[in-house]
């Protein structure tokens, strides 16, 4: 049986993307305005005669325009500084397929080895999902130089029949959140970016050599300074040396050398140990924590004189994981209605990737994803 919304839906799809006004498109079919309406509301249906002409026009079969299949696939991706997340899904919101991969961030690894990664968990979905023909990335350090356009430009050359964009993460997250106005992101990296109804600014997120407030990577060499400081002899006692040596299996002093050689990565991965010794009452470890939610704290308050209201969108996995941690200590610095969502930043790529493709969000689609999207992990 045709599901009339859903071909409602797909009326409404094909007519945006060949341009076409409902009364255009009624005109086109020598039928009323209302008729056309009615369809792509899921009133009532066309007759056999109007499906013909309407697969015509749009240049579809008949088959796709009746039924909802594996065409009507798209791919989401959310890259960032520890991890890259594919997402097949369909018009519905159902997740089809969930690929987790290594960091893309082009600042972090390199712009080359960031577009193979890509190309790598693009090829994986397009083996089982050939049909998919939209892909939205909100990838972490796109926006930075040429990042964009280089990458645009790759991936369009080895993907001919996919419509590939290309933005931010941040763009993620406003498709994932729509009422606040600024995004804190706090994963391996830190940045605030804040949205004035006309265009988006950046706060923080200069990379690691130049930013030190609350990432991972901040809090995980507080963590090592702290530590040497106190093997040195003029720093106070810290827990926070017995993890990380349990982590190294020795003397940090004696492992540096293993710390330098696995980089930025390494040393973020650092960071929960710090909230281990803060959960402890640590004193040093505190300390460290209030430091940089200060810091923090300091990009947003800059951040309000910008946005629209001070509603704040926490993301990344430092900010989700100790959200209660890092709100309580920020708030100890400036006020603000922090929103910890209850659906990842992929989920903002899907609907992103959706809207790009002239679909609208259905009212089920939010309730698919979340019924599908943990019963399916790297597939």
């Amino acid at each position: 049986m045709v599901d009339i919304v859903k071909l409602g839906e797909r009326i409404k799809h094909y007519r945006k993307k060949e341009g076409m006004t409902q009364n255009e498109l009624a005109i086109a079919l020598g039928v009323s305005f209302q008729a056309v309406s009615n369809w792509e509301r899921g009133i009532a249906p066309p007759d056999i005669d109007n499906l013909v002409l309407l697969s015509r026009r749009f240049n579809v079969l008949l088959d796709t325009l009746i039924n909802q299949d594996s065409s009507d696939c798209m791919l989401g991706i959310d890259g960032g500084g520890t991890k890259t997340e594919f997402v097949v899904f369909t018009t519905d919101g159902t997740v089809k397929k969930r690929i987790v991969m290594d960091a893309s961030n082009p600042n972090d690894i390199g712009l080359k080895e960031s577009i193979m990664l890509l190309k790598k968990g693009i090829d994986l979905c397009l083996i089982e999902f050939p049909e998919i023909k939209n892909v939205f990335c909100g990838v972490a350090g796109a926006g930075a130089g040429i990042n964009k356009q280089e990458m645009i430009k790759a991936l369009s050359k080895s993907y001919k029949n996919l419509e590939i964009n290309i933005d931010t993460d941040v763009a993620n997250l406003i498709a994932l959140d729509k009422n606040s106005s600024v995004y804190l992101i706090c994963g391996t990296g830190s940045v605030v970016m804040a949205n004035n109804g006309k265009e988006i600014k950046r706060f923080g997120g200069w990379g690691y050599l130049f930013d030190e407030q609350g990432s991972a990577y901040d809090i995980g060499k507080d963590g090592i300074k702290a530590s040497l400081a106190y093997a040195d002899g003029f720093g106070e006692y810290t827990l926070i040396s017995e993890l990380i040596e349990q982590k190294l299996n020795g003397k940090l002093w004696t492992n540096i050398k293993t710390v330098y050689e696995n980089g930025k990565p390494y040393i973020a991965s650092l960071a929960p140990l710090v909230f281990d010794a803060y959960e402890k009452n640590d004193k040093v470890a505190i300390g460290i924590i209030d430091n940089n939610c200060k810091r923090l704290a300091l990009l947003l308050n800059s951040s309000f004189n910008y946005s629209l209201n001070r509603r704040v969108t926490l993301a990344g996995g430092l900010a989700t994981k100790y959200s209660d941690i890092i709100v309580k200590h920020i708030s100890n610095y400036c006020k603000a209605n922090f929103i910890i969502p209850s659906l990842p930043p992929v989920y903002g790529a899907c609907v992103k990737c959706l809207k790009l493709s002239n679909y609208s969000e259905s009212n089920g689609f939010e309730d698919n994803f979340k019924k599908t999207y943990n019963t399916i992990v790297n597939s």
